[in-house]
């Protein structure tokens, strides 16, 4: 049907409403338009050295802005990304990146060693050095 009234008004109304709907869903997809204001930022988590490498993406945040916490054996790296510029303006031609809170959980166990943890904020990368807990434990079993 959608083929006929193309030929029939030659025009590409079909192909026009398909791309207003997938840049109304992309747009609503945005966590800053949803009722779950808080978005994820991209991670890399590594063991190198003896150690948990994490890194976060997190360009324009400050590192007052950052809060992390461990419970349980599960990293909560916390925070919020502002943006002033937005709300100057007058009329929106694209908005791709993410503001608002972030949140993102990791579940360490306990193999890492959360009391010695480094972190440092490099050219919008946030980069957690967790040391390996060395577990040495013999048990001696006895047989009867």
């Amino acid at each position: 049907m959608a083929d006929d009234f193309k030929k029939w008004c030659g025009c590409g109304f079909d192909d026009d409403m398909e791309d207003f709907f997938y840049k109304l869903q992309n747009f609503m997809s945005y966590p800053r338009y949803n009722a779950d204001p808080v978005w994820k930022p991209a991670m890399d988590i590594f063991e190198a050295d003896g150690e948990i490498i994490i890194l976060v993406e997190i360009a324009g945040v400050k590192i007052e802005d950052i809060n992390l916490s461990c419970e349980n054996g599960i990293l909560k790296i916390s925070g919020l990304r502002k943006n002033e510029e937005v709300k100057k303006v007058n009329r929106i031609g694209q908005l791709e990146i993410e503001y608002g809170k972030f949140e993102r959980m990791i579940k360490l166990g306990y193999k890492a060693d959360v009391d010695k943890i480094k972190v440092a904020l490099v050219n919008g990368i946030l980069k957690i050095n967790l040391p390996l807990k060395t577990v040495s434990k013999t048990i001696k079993i006895t047989t009867e």
